[in-house]
């Protein structure tokens, strides 16, 4: 029999574990944010200044950052990157071509703007509180996105989503030399503004755990989701736990072979991407992006699936039954920029 002595260093020891247990990063979703002590959610730990322009915003990724990232990803070899002179001339003219209230909400809540080498996909954006609960945001991106324009970069993505084949790929087909940055930064932006500004219900678990329901409008939502991640029944999704892009999840896990299938099924729903089926909050920067591109910038967009260089299915998701409808049923600061 055990002594009472041991029994009591034992729960002492089984106490202390269970407290930095509920403090790791890795339990985001079930513990309140106020009670993550990680640097990387406190404004005051970033060099932030308002009223710096857009450009000045991207700067080395601050070590705190990404170590936090390295962590996360399981990437140790992470290392900051910084753009050429072209690079830099890349992200001025993008900026530029951004929606005019996106501009101004960015500057507002913006923190910063940073490139890593070989980044585990081709962006993310992550949040950040203020010492009164107001929600910032930085954006990563991966160096490659500058290597590909437009359509070169979508299909990139896409592409990442399918097991290859060498006769078979797919292509975004598009009259434009738009940058690639374009797409990614203005995806990453609208989480941004979700995150800021709450166009969604929630964009992620820990912001549902810390500020509840956004208590304003989703209709643009709740038109097409039943919850986070579920989709109405009107527009339910076979298999949508096989669709992986950029090999997360132990992606991919669909041939390429099986393409077809897959697009037909988004065709009687309003989203503009097979990406857009993860989750709301992807919907939301999906849509606005991909909406602007077309409807404003005059780019719209085919999906093409080539087999032996012919095209055996095409899909054009802008001119789908819905979608015109779903525009407005965006917030107006929003739909301000996505529709014609």
């Amino acid at each position: 029999m055990k002594s009472i002595n041991s029994l009591l260093i034992q729960l002492l020891i089984i106490s202390v574990t269970i407290f930095f247990s509920s403090c790791s990063d890795d339990d985001n979703s079930s513990n309140p944010v106020e009670n993550n002590p990680d640097p990387v959610r406190v404004l005051a730990n970033y060099n932030f200044n308002p009223q710096s322009s857009l450009e000045d915003r991207v700067t080395d990724c601050p070590d705190f950052v990404l170590d936090y990232l390295k962590e996360l990803d399981g990437r140790p070899d992470y290392i900051s990157y910084t753009p050429t002179e072209n690079q830099n001339l890349i992200i001025e003219q993008t900026l530029d071509m951004l929606p005019e209230y996106m501009k101004n909400a960015l500057k507002e809540r913006l923190v910063g703007i940073y490139f890593i080498n070989d980044f585990w996909g081709s962006g993310l954006t992550d949040f950040i509180l203020s010492s009164n609960d107001e929600v910032y945001t930085y954006i990563v991106l991966n160096y490659s996105v500058f290597n590909k324009n437009l359509p070169e970069l979508l299909a990139y993505k896409e592409n990442t989503c399918f097991i290859p084949a060498d006769n078979m790929r797919i292509e975004y087909e598009m009259d434009t030399e738009l940058p690639g940055f374009l797409y990614i930064f203005m995806h990453e932006a609208g989480h941004a503004l979700d995150y800021s500004f709450r166009y969604t219900p929630w964009v992620e678990p820990a912001i549902f755990d810390k500020f509840g329901e956004n208590p304003g409008n989703c209709a643009f939502t709740y038109s097409v989701w039943a919850d986070y991640d579920e989709l109405l029944l009107d527009y339910e999704y076979p298999n949508k736990d096989l669709v992986t892009f950029y090999g997360f999840g132990n992606g991919p896990k669909i041939k390429i072979e099986d393409a077809e299938k897959y697009y037909k099924e988004l065709e009687s729903s309003p989203l503009l991407s097979l990406y857009s089926i993860y989750n709301w909050a992807e919907d939301f920067a999906e849509f606005q992006t991909l909406a602007y591109i077309a409807n404003q910038l005059g780019s719209d967009y085919k999906i093409n699936i080539i087999r032996n260089d012919s095209i055996i299915y095409s899909c054009q998701p802008m001119k789908r039954f819905g979608i015109d409808a779903r525009i407005q049923l965006l917030d107006p600061d929003i739909r301000s920029y996505c529709g014609k």
